[in-house]
């Protein structure tokens, strides 16, 4: 299933951004797909067992996210087991993403396809309550945009109640409707910062109580791939200059904000990627814009292109990721062949396992 909707929405994305032509009735399909595959799933991915044990043990959950406990819980006095809240959660989750990637995306095939490839894969399919968080950032990002800044914050704080990184998007308000580079000074702050990515020891232990669980701890080789993916991506949006006022000027300040977030908190990776996810997902407005823009543009054709293959290369290294996170048996699986599984097919998960 993974590789088929893949595989769908890189030969669409193709024909979207040689024809600039909008397929609305595919994108509600493929997205009706997607959120039965969020919904129905089964043992997927390394967080679906971390969240079903806390789900059994919520006095295990973390004292910053008390609106997660109380919905989780009231949903267990109803009776509803684990399965039925992951259906639940991943239908609220998806619903609540649509009208961003519908209306401000254009329903853009290519923007589908890379909210498929990182997001969708690392946030509702797995972190269920940062998956939630994203969605009532895109659910109000139409605040942002009509001055209603009060609800917005209104609606970031609920959310933080369910995952406490939410807070973080307070920043993109203050960046609405702002001239808020010069494109020399924008590059040789981000190279500043990436250098200091890259040469910054790991801190995490100077502050192990706030860490803890926030750091994967990988060598200094994985963060030099980690920055060297994101630099793929960053680098044609700064070489990119939309007009000042359009969703598309707004949607470049916030992926430069979101790499900015990244490199400083790069010697803590797991808590860098997670706060940069909030800023990262605004790459499919960006580029539905670059696609739709009125006059025809190689550039813009060339950079959209290279956005769509570096989320190729990001599909298979989720999928080969998956493998170990989740203990999946490597003479079973590969990147090439991970397999989806659902409560219709749960049984077929124990033969994909390394471990019952």
């Amino acid at each position: 299933m993974y590789y088929l909707i893949f595989i769908i929405l890189f030969f669409f994305a193709a024909i979207e951004v040689a024809t600039r032509k909008k397929m609305g009735i595919l994108f509600d399909a493929v997205y009706v797909v997607m959120t039965c595959m969020v919904m129905f799933r089964y043992g997927q991915l390394a967080d679906y067992p971390n969240y079903e044990f806390i789900y059994d043990n919520p006095e295990l959950t973390s004292i910053a996210d008390p609106l997660y406990v109380i919905v989780q819980e009231s949903l267990k006095s109803l009776g509803v087991n684990y399965e039925g809240f992951v259906m639940i959660i991943g239908a609220l989750t998806m619903g609540l993403s649509y009208s961003f990637l519908a209306k401000f995306c254009n329903k853009s095939i290519t923007a589908l396809f890379i909210f498929y490839t990182y997001e969708f894969l690392v946030m509702p399919m797995s972190s269920v309550r940062q998956g939630l968080g994203v969605s009532f950032l895109l659910y109000g990002f139409t605040l942002i945009l009509e001055e209603r800044r009060k609800a917005f914050y209104i609606l970031v704080a609920i959310g933080s109640f369910i995952h406490v990184s939410l807070m973080a998007v307070l920043l993109i308000p203050f960046f609405y409707n702002k001239r808020y580079y010069n494109e020399w000074y924008v590059a040789s702050a981000l190279a500043g910062l990436t250098i200091f990515a890259l040469v910054t020891p790991d801190l995490t232990t100077l502050f192990p109580g706030f860490f803890d669980g926030r750091s994967t701890g990988d060598a200094e080789d994985s963060r030099l791939v980690q920055i060297a993916m994101r630099l793929m991506l960053i680098a044609p949006v700064l070489y990119y200059k939309p007009e000042y006022g359009t969703l598309a000027y707004f949607a470049k300040a916030i992926c430069i904000m979101g790499y900015a977030i990244y490199c400083l908190f790069a010697f803590a990776p797991t808590m860098a990627g997670r706060l940069e996810y909030y800023f990262r997902v605004f790459m499919c407005m960006l580029v539905a814009y670059m696609i739709f823009a009125e006059g025809k543009s190689y550039v813009r054709e060339v950079i959209v292109l290279g956005v769509i293959m570096v989320h190729v290369v990001l599909f298979f290294k989720n999928m080969n990721a998956f493998i170990s996170q989740g203990e999946y048996d490597p003479d079973k699986v590969t990147m090439f062949n991970f397999p989806y599984v659902s409560i219709f097919n749960e049984d077929e998960l124990k033969y994909y396992k390394l471990y019952e």
